[in-house]
């Protein structure tokens, strides 16, 4: 198995020949105050963008995306099943996911972002949340 990306994005985007767009990668945000639970930063919708290659993937696999915060605390959790036939019977060796989603950093230090399939973690990924200096 494969991993060819696996990241953080502004927006991600499929066109109408099932391309995927993904709009300003990301690997860091720079904050002008410490976030705090009373105030979380909400980054609006964060894009996740992955690419798995793999001929030997079943018919159907489960795909599971989890967002934890720097202590390891779970923020999002998005499971779901991709077949692996396409719906005229063609074989489909890659598996590619596209999503838009909230996120609130309530703190800074590194998010991760996991991404599984069958149960098994493929790749993982990080975003670092820190304060713009001065």
């Amino acid at each position: 198995m494969k991993l060819n990306y696996l990241l953080f994005c502004d927006r991600a985007d499929r066109t109408d020949e099932q391309k995927v767009i993904l709009h300003g990668i990301i690997d860091g945000v720079l904050l002008d105050q410490e976030p705090s639970e009373s105030s979380p930063k909400t980054l609006g919708s964060i894009g996740i963008g992955y690419e798995v290659l793999d001929p030997a993937l079943k018919e159907v696999s489960d795909v599971g995306l989890k967002i934890t915060d720097p202590n390891g605390k779970e923020l999002f959790q998005a499971p779901s099943q991709v077949k692996k036939m396409a719906d005229d019977g063609t074989p489909i060796e890659k598996i590619t996911g596209i999503g838009n989603l909230p996120l609130t950093l309530t703190q800074l230090g590194i998010y991760k972002l996991s991404l599984s399939i069958d149960g098994v973690i493929v790749g993982e990924t990080e975003l670092s949340v820190s304060l713009r200096k001065k």
